[in-house]
């Protein structure tokens, strides 16, 4: 029996490799060198010229397949034979014009996002020292997408159309970020990604998931820190233990928890806690404890995650997928941040329910049936126990056939109206 086919977001960055490898036999300094990929971007190393004297400074560019595959996508439509025009007041809109439209939306995407994201690390940079951030900036740009990626894009898409001989050009969001420091790299002694954990992906007792729910959301009782472990990352479970025992590492912790909490209750924004790396925590040449925000930007409000957990308390089942999505990713997201406070004596929360009391229909929220109806839209919770294994869940990409913008199932929400509700 032949394996199933991997997801695009996968086979991407092995076809980039692969066609980089075969372009550049030699390394010279302004190429670019395949790095790997993560999330929904596939990373390269690239030399930059700076200063006067013409050093050149490591960085790496990370391009985003959510509109690499946008592009694709947009130059079959393009190649089809059938007009695939919309009404638009009386007439029918030509092949050319509707391409040339879904461009235009394209570019505007483009720029709302990183629009979006500058705000947000600008909100960043006023709640954390400079030096415990990695920067980074986006720009739009055209680049280069082999025939073979083409191929494999157009196989997923279902299109039946032949790819072009020659490269592809197609317009998406490239970040350039400085080269992580050695001394962070995950996998060396000393270094651990901070992050949270989905329990509603998990096969967790209804009674556990109410208790951890009461002692983190509602502050009703202590902390059972045994329990709460088992809901952060393996990394992150073993750093509040070390915790226990180390004052210096503790401090560190505590300085990262209380500057979270800060950031999302004055700005109604998240850090990004769910993909594995985001926040490090390290020790630096001289052995001090410290930590780094790698890559934080969520692109979801927390402000969205706490109405539509207003919404469900207050029994208006009937929400969208997209709704259910923000909810998930707030519950999660204040659960470990506020977990971590009770755990390292840090007296600020988190507060889901902006300071009223709503205890009754917080008892609906985390009732058996509205845990039930929040699994259902994901088909949750899929096979895994909890504790699980001490790796993060991997994040999971749902495109919008009508080419709007692309939504994280798991970590971070765009604008769209999906099918399907609780």
């Amino acid at each position: 029996m032949s394996e199933p086919r991997r997801g695009i977001h996968r086979r991407i960055p092995e076809l980039a490799e692969i066609h980089l490898r075969e372009q550049q036999e030699d390394q010279e300094d302004g190429q670019l060198e395949f790095a790997g990929h993560g999330g929904d971007h596939v990373v390269f190393k690239i030399k930059q010229r700076e200063g006067r004297e013409g050093q050149y400074r490591s960085l790496v560019a990370k391009a985003s397949m959510q509109y690499i595959r946008r592009g694709v996508e947009l130059w079959a439509a393009s190649q089809r034979k059938i007009d695939p025009g919309e009404q638009i007041a009386g007439e029918l809109e030509t092949r050319e014009a509707f391409v040339e439209r879904k461009k235009e939306e394209g570019l505007e995407y483009m720029k709302e996002d990183l629009a979006q994201e500058r705000a947000f690390y600008a909100d960043v940079k006023k709640h954390f020292a400079r030096e415990q951030m990695l920067y980074s900036r986006g720009a739009v740009r055209t680049v280069p997408v082999s025939p073979t990626v083409v191929r494999e894009i157009l196989a997923e898409l279902r299109y039946e159309i032949a790819p072009p001989t020659e490269n592809l050009q197609v317009e998406t969001i490239v970040r350039y970020q400085q080269i992580l420091p050695e001394e962070v790299e995950l996998g060396r002694e000393g270094v651990a990604s901070m992050g949270m954990r989905y329990l509603e992906r998990l096969n967790i007792p209804y009674d556990d998931y109410v208790r951890l729910n009461n002692q983190t959301l509602m502050g009703k009782e202590g902390l059972d820190k045994d329990l709460f472990y088992k809901s952060v990352h393996g990394q992150t479970r073993e750093l509040l233990k070390e915790a226990e025992q180390d004052s210096e590492l503790k401090e560190v912790l505590r300085d990262f928890v209380g500057r979270t909490i800060d950031f999302t209750n004055s700005t109604g924004q998240m850090l990004d806690l769910a993909g594995p790396g985001n926040v490090r925590v390290y020790k630096t040449k001289e052995g001090k404890w410290d930590y780094l925000l790698v890559d934080v930007f969520a692109g979801g409000e927390w402000s969205l995650a706490a109405e539509a957990a207003r919404d469900l308390v207050h029994l208006k089942v009937s929400l969208p997928r997209e709704v259910v999505t923000d909810m998930t990713n707030g519950l999660n997201y204040a659960r470990a941040v506020n977990g971590m406070a009770k755990a390292l004596g840090v007296e600020k929360r988190i507060d889901l329910f902006d300071g009223k009391d709503m205890f009754e229909s917080t008892v609906r929220l985390f009732s058996q049936a509205a845990l039930t109806r929040v699994r259902s839209v994901f088909h949750w919770p899929d096979r895994k126990e909890f504790p699980e294994t001490d790796e993060p869940a991997a994040q999971e990409k749902v495109y919008d056939p009508t080419l709007k913008k692309v939504r994280h199932e798991e970590g971070q929400t765009k604008k769209d109206e999906p099918e399907g509700g609780v």
